[in-house]
C-alpha cells in the first residue's frame, strides 16, 4: 500500500491529477472516449478506485472530468461505481492491515466504539457522506477499524454520496470555464447538502424523544 502511494508520487502522478492539465486535454479525452469507448471507460474506472481505495487526493478532479467526457447521468454512474468501490477497498484494506493491532492495542475504547457502530454506525456514515465537508478518506479508514459490516458500508456509502457527486459531475460540463474547483458549489448548496446530512439524526432523535414521552404518559 505504502509502496503504490510511493511510487505515484514518484513518478509524477500528481501532475496529471490538476484542473489546468485536465482542461488541456479535455478535448483529447472527448474524442478518445469516442473511438474507445469501453478502453476510455474502463481505464477511468480503474484510476478512480485506485485513488480511492488508497486515499490519494484528485477523485474531485476526476468527478468533474467525468461529467465533461461521460455527461452528467453516465458520469455520474461510473463515479458512483468507482467511489463506492474504492471506499470499499479501503475499508476492506484498513480492516485487514490495521484492525487487529488497533483493537488490541486500544481495546477498550474499541469495545465502546464498537456498541456506538451497532446502535448508530449507519446514520453517522450516511451523515458524514451527505456533508461535503466530511473527512470521506478518514470516514473509510476509521469504519474498516469497526465492526461495520462490508453490506452496509456499501450501500449507504452510494446513496449518501450520491446528490454531491451528481452536482459535480454536472458541474463537470463546464470544466473548461473552471479557475477553481471553489466554484462549483455555491453557500446555498453547500448549506442544503449539509441539512440533508443530518436530517436522519434529528428524526432518530425526535422519533426516539417521542417514543420516551410516550411511554412516560403510559405509566402515568
Amino acid at each position: 500500500m505504502i509502496v503504490c502511494i510511493g511510487a505515484f508520487y514518484t513518478f509524477g502522478g500528481a501532475h496529471y491529477l490538476t484542473l489546468h492539465y485536465l482542461q488541456e486535454h479535455v478535448l483529447w479525452l472527448q474524442g478518445l472516449l469516442k473511438h474507445h469507448p469501453i478502453r476510455v471507460t474502463a481505464g477511468f474506472v480503474g484510476i478512480y478506485v485506485f485513488l480511492t481505495s488508497l486515499s490519494i487526493p484528485g477523485c474531485l478532479l476526476l468527478t468533474l472530468l467525468a461529467g465533461a467526457i461521460f455527461g452528467t447521468i453516465p458520469g455520474t454512474f461510473w463515479v458512483m461505481l468507482s467511489s463506492t468501490s474504492g471506499a470499499c477497498v479501503a475499508f476492506l484494506l484498513s480492516r485487514y492491515l490495521f484492525r487487529d493491532y488497533f483493537q488490541e492495542k486500544f481495546h477498550e475504547r474499541f469495545l465502546t466504539m464498537n456498541e456506538k457502530v451497532k446502535r448508530e454506525g449507519n446514520i453517522f456514515l450516511f451523515t458524514s457522506r451527505m456533508i461535503p465537508v466530511s473527512p470521506y478518506v478518514v470516514v473509510n479508514v476509521v469504519m474498516g477499524l469497526t465492526d461495520m459490516r462490508l453490506w452496509n458500508f456499501a450501500w449507504i456509502t452510494y446513496f449518501g454520496m450520491l446528490p454531491g457527486t451528481f452536482l459535480y459531475v454536472y458541474a463537470g460540463r463546464k470544466i473548461a470555464s473552471l479557475t477553481d474547483v471553489s466554484q462549483i458549489l455555491s453557500w446555498e448548496i453547500l448549506l442544503a447538502l449539509c441539512a440533508l446530512g443530518i436530517l436522519p439524526p434529528l428524526i432518530r432523535y425526535a422519533v426516539k424523544h417521542s417514543s420516551r414521552r410516550n411511554m412516560r404518559y403510559a405509566h402515568e
